[in-house]
């Protein structure tokens, strides 16, 4: 079925509320038979540009299962020759074949393609609705009006800025793009559970470096042009801060991703440890508290994935070292936790035994271990098993 399809491709696809291309070497730019069985995708025939109001209006009413098909190419006759599976020669097989019976085989193999295109939807049928279409106009002209209001007339303790937001596809290098946006001092007064963090335009790319981090702590990120900067600089706010004074690490913002960022290198060298950390309730609950209390820290203020935080981080870590920066109460945990894993370095390994079936016998065995080397806390005992 390939074959049969092989003159149509996916040349766009919907998602986030975005039609975005499907370049020739994507994945799904073929279409497959295991495709058109999906009942999770919708395919879209087209034959001219999707443009203007139409693509807008498509976008509306299609969700990201969508896929857009066109045929971009026909198959030759090709003879004994061709050598690219792209001549009915070749995926007819014709040279066990008849010539009298060519174009018999030709039209019944186009027929096929026709059927498996007919299930699709027909983008020139699509009509746009007149409602839509009015609210849409309605909204441009409310937006050019608010457009016009907004360059002539600006609020006093209105900050002109570019807030970053997520990119809506992939860009080599770049974690966020900047908007123009408006924030005003007092809601950011107002609003102390939200962190803002601030630079030049120019220097956007520092705080692209955070972005990850930021939105993980519910930080918002803006630069605004050298003139604006001077006037943030002489506020007082503990919920507004330059870059390069939070680089200083003097928030406590700053020492709590430092000592999280010092808590998830310690979990990446004992992952046992604290993957399992709910079996350690019964052998010492203790360190069980300790340990958990690092992996909450730890989720607190860095988001999951190593790749987002790495570069801001490893940043941060050279400043709170040199400067002892660490969030204290939770610092003096980590130290707890390093120590004890250090001394006791049969704990990461007898953990990274344990299945099902032999938790209690290698939780005996930590145990028994632990009383040998009178670490305090347990509450296990040979007596209990």
């Amino acid at each position: 079925i390939a074959a049969i399809l092989g003159e149509y491709k996916v040349c766009y696809s919907i998602s986030n509320g975005r039609m975005s291309e499907v370049k020739n070497n994507d994945y799904g730019k073929n279409l497959y038979w295991s495709d058109l069985n999906n009942s999770n995708k919708d395919y879209y025939l087209y034959n001219e540009s999707i443009r203007g109001n139409k693509k807008q209006y498509i976008r509306s009413i299609c969700d990201n299962r969508s896929k857009f098909v066109k045929k971009t190419s026909s198959y030759k006759l090709g003879n004994k020759n061709s050598i690219q599976m792209n001549t009915y020669y070749e995926i007819l097989q014709f040279k066990t074949l008849p010539k009298n019976k060519w174009r018999e085989a030709i039209n019944e193999f186009k027929w096929m393609a026709e059927y498996f295109i007919s299930s699709f939807t027909f983008v020139d049928d699509i009509k746009i609705d007149q409602n839509w279409l009015d609210d849409v106009k309605s909204t441009r002209e409310a937006r050019t009006k608010t457009t016009i209001i907004n360059k002539t007339n600006k609020l006093i303790g209105d900050i002109s800025c570019k807030l970053a937001e997520p990119t809506l596809r992939y860009v080599s290098g770049k974690q966020c793009k900047f908007v123009p946006s408006r924030l005003n001092i007092e809601t950011i007064e107002e609003n102390i559970n939200t962190f803002h963090i601030y630079a030049v335009h120019d220097e956007f790319m520092k705080l692209d470096e955070l972005f990850h981090i930021a939105k993980h702590n519910n930080i918002k990120l803006f630069t605004v042009s050298p003139r604006e900067i001077e006037g943030l600089n002489d506020l007082n706010l503990e919920n507004l801060v330059c870059y390069d004074k939070f680089m200083k690490g003097d928030s406590e913002m700053f020492s709590n991703i430092a000592t999280a960022y010092e808590i998830h290198k310690l979990m990446s060298d004992h992952n046992y440890t604290f993957n399992n950390v709910e079996k350690l309730k019964l052998i010492n609950p203790t360190y069980y508290n300790n340990v958990k209390e690092l992996k909450t820290h730890r989720g607190n203020y860095l988001p999951r994935h190593t790749h987002n935080f790495l570069i801001s981080c490893q940043k941060i870590e050279i400043t709170a070292k040199n400067n002892s920066l660490m969030s204290h109460v939770v610092w003096k945990t980590h130290n707890n936790v390093l120590k004890i894993l250090n001394k006791h370095y049969y704990i990461e390994s007898l953990i990274s035994t344990i299945v099902y079936n032999n938790s209690k016998f290698i939780e005996k065995i930590i145990c028994d271990m632990m009383e040998y080397y009178k670490l305090e806390g347990r509450i296990l005992s040979n007596k209990n098993n």
